[in-house]
């Protein structure tokens, strides 16, 4: 009977509602084993994207590179046409950040930093939205290979080295095709792309 009645009486007894006291007063292995499976689960998702990317920045960094050392002294002074401009190769030196006057060392540091920054950018909107495809690393590869490939020119020359030059647009070489395209190409896919996943998010 003593029994019967203190389970009664404890049955009408009010649950504590669970805290965010009783929360974070959990060990830290419960927090490393979630964090652990969650970012395991999310490197298998991804590792084949990685993979793409970064075969595509080694290509844009690599081609690019290989055409300024090798093919464009080669090729010098010869001239083809591109509706509607007509190219020319020819080996210019160009800093596009002269007017700043600033010290060479001082203008690397800050690119440094510039991609850096939106290198995590991009890394944080990719894995927020789980975007794992060809194209989103096809251009995110190319845009770090042209902005990484102009860094290595400004170590090893002290500014840009440009092999085409045109009329009307200047000197560019083909690190620059590689930024603009990039840039482009992704500003398309995440404006495309976001709405989506965030619609099928909910």
């Amino acid at each position: 009977m003593p029994y019967l009645v203190e389970f009664l009486s404890s049955s009408h007894k009010r649950t504590p509602k669970l805290s965010s006291h009783r929360l974070l007063g959990r060990p830290r292995r419960f927090y490393f084993t979630i964090t652990f499976f969650v970012w395991r689960r999310w490197a298998l998702l991804s590792f084949m994207g990685f993979i793409r990317f970064f075969l595509f920045f080694l290509l844009s960094l690599g081609i690019d590179q290989l055409f300024k050392l090798v093919l464009a002294p080669l090729f010098l002074g010869w001239s083809f046409f591109i509706f509607p401009f007509s190219i020319v190769l020819q080996e210019t030196f160009h800093e596009p950040f002269d007017f700043f006057r600033l010290p060479l060392l001082v203008i690397l540091v800050v690119l440094i930093l510039f991609i850096c920054i939106i290198e995590y950018i991009l890394f944080r909107v990719f894995s927020k939205y789980n975007i794992s495809s060809f194209w989103s690393h096809f251009f995110w590869g190319i845009l770090s290979g042209g902005m990484i490939s102009n860094v290595v020119d400004r170590l090893m020359y002290g500014s840009v080295k440009n092999i085409f030059t045109t009329f009307l647009i200047g000197s560019f070489n083909l690190a620059d095709i590689f930024i603009i395209g990039g840039a482009f190409g992704l500003f398309l896919f995440l404006w495309k792309k976001l709405p989506y996943t965030n619609r099928s998010s909910k």
